[in-house]
């Protein structure tokens, strides 16, 4: 019996070793810290458009969620160099390394795409039976703006990033009936 206790515990014990090492190894990788920014709002008028939904078959009122019928759409662009925290000189940023850096400010931007995102698919179109809507669909532009540090070839570098969001939102409709 004690022989196995041992053999059990001796088992778990280099399992967590295994691990720790494990955890150490992937920190030499350490994570890009990217600087959270505060977002410039403007309107896109350019890209208003009109969307027009029908209820003329049913005597009841037509529902449909914003987010069926307009997207989110998101842009990140990471700087094409970076600027190194120690010296101040310039390195171009490999493409690898660009792709990585998107990829921790699109997670580091998520709950504000979620936020945008709740608000979208909130937000319903009706029409009532008998009627045809025409909803006027304007986009809000959400900019985030900052920089993002990270290691690369053993320097620690900054960069500036833009992360966008072009968010719909419903900005009115007029109505007529099917009969017009």
């Amino acid at each position: 019996r004690m022989n196995r206790r041992v053999l059990h515990w001796s088992g778990l014990w280099a399992l967590v070793v295994a691990l720790c090492l494990t955890c150490v190894g992937c920190g030499s990788q350490q994570r890009p810290s990217v600087a959270l920014a505060e977002p410039v709002k403007r309107e896109l008028n350019a890209q208003s458009v009109e969307l027009q939904l029908r209820n003329c078959e049913t005597d009841t009122e037509l529902r449909r969620p914003l987010a069926s019928e307009a997207e989110i759409q998101k842009q990140i662009s990471i700087a094409k160099e970076a600027t190194a925290v120690a010296s101040g000189e310039l390195a171009e940023i490999p493409p690898e390394v660009r792709a990585r850096l998107e990829a921790e400010v699109e997670r580091a931007y998520r709950e504000a795409y979620e936020r945008a995102k709740a608000s979208v698919e909130q937000t319903e179109l009706t029409v009532p039976a008998w009627r045809i809507r025409t909803y006027k669909i304007h986009w809000e532009e959400q900019e985030f703006s900052s920089t993002v540090s990270f290691l690369m070839n053993g320097k620690a570098y900054t960069a500036s990033y833009t992360y966008k969001l072009s968010v719909p939102r419903e900005a009115g409709f007029h109505e007529i009936s099917c009969t017009a």
